[in-house]
């Protein structure tokens, strides 16, 4: 979980993201896409508390990938940007 604060902050202090944003990418991540497995594993697959359990991570995990496929994608449109203006 530190590695997506930490990352989040990072961006926030290049000026890649703005700290609405960050906000928004970390709720969906810690918020939505737990909640959203532990529904579906919970209803569809099992109720063990080792499944369970992994919820965290999961929620983690998603949350540092959103980051830095969001991070890639603002720089590459900065680079587009960049490009026309030359």
């Amino acid at each position: 979980m530190s590695q997506a604060f930490s990352f989040a902050k990072a961006l926030c202090a290049a000026g890649a993201i703005q700290w609405v944003r960050s906000m928004v990418i970390m709720l969906i991540g810690f918020v939505a896409i737990r909640q959203f497995y532990l529904y579906i594993l919970t209803r569809y697959i099992s109720n063990t508390p080792q499944l369970i359990g992994f919820g965290y991570p999961v929620g983690w995990i998603a949350t540092c990938v959103i980051e830095i496929l969001y991070f890639i994608l603002r720089w590459k449109n900065e680079g587009a940007k960049k490009t026309k203006a030359a």
